[in-house]
């Protein structure tokens, strides 16, 4: 499946708040705990567990074209898993390989390990405006504001979103990658140091 959806980055929390003020009360509030693995093939594929409200779900994403304006489109394919394969599989009881969604999208390991970012998730629905609000924890304690809409029609989408960010007083950035690349850049600066 195709996921189109738009991305762009708070500036801080307070510009999440402000955000959230004007959308009022969240219709619904996930946390969400994702682990990701990279496969060795395809390159731009990733695998990721993610847990949320006692149910669990695997994923491949493929990423597609580079963003552009904070639009990215890229194919996905997630499956449900049951409560002990989920543990099985993220405690490494059960290699990665074992999940049949690795054999069916085509990823070959050995996979790498990459780490685990924690969301608070508060979904608005505003004007038909599905909108997600993100404050995203990463493993070194940094966090991250970012809004997220999934919509097939990105133009209208945007000037929506662009303003509800007028409205709140908050400036949005396009995001020019996704919660994984950001860990990764995250992991690529503490090697460095």
């Amino acid at each position: 499946m195709t996921e189109t959806e738009l991305k762009y980055q708070l500036e801080s929390a307070a510009d999440a708040d402000r955000l959230g003020a004007i959308l009022g009360d969240p219709d619904e509030r996930r946390f969400l705990a994702t682990r990701y693995w990279l496969p060795a093939t395809p390159r731009g594929a990733a695998l990721r567990i993610r847990e949320v409200g006692g149910a669990s779900e695997a994923t491949v994403k493929r990423s597609g074209a580079a963003p552009t304006d904070g639009l990215f489109v890229h194919d996905e394919r997630t499956e449900l898993l049951d409560a002990g394969d989920a543990v099985a599989f993220i405690s490494g009881q059960r290699p990665i390989d074992d999940l049949p969604l690795v054999a069916a999208t085509g990823l070959q390991g050995p996979f790498r390990y990459v780490g685990l970012i924690l969301t608070r998730r508060d979904v608005h629905r505003k004007n038909g405006l599905p909108l997600e609000i993100d404050r995203v924890t990463f493993p070194d304690g940094g966090e991250e504001f970012e809004v997220e809409v999934e919509t097939p029609d990105a133009d209208a989408r945007r000037s929506d979103l662009m303003a509800l960010a007028v409205e709140a007083g908050v400036t949005l950035r396009p995001s020019t990658k996704t919660k994984l690349g950001r860990l990764l850049d995250r992991i690529d600066r503490e090697v460095r140091e």
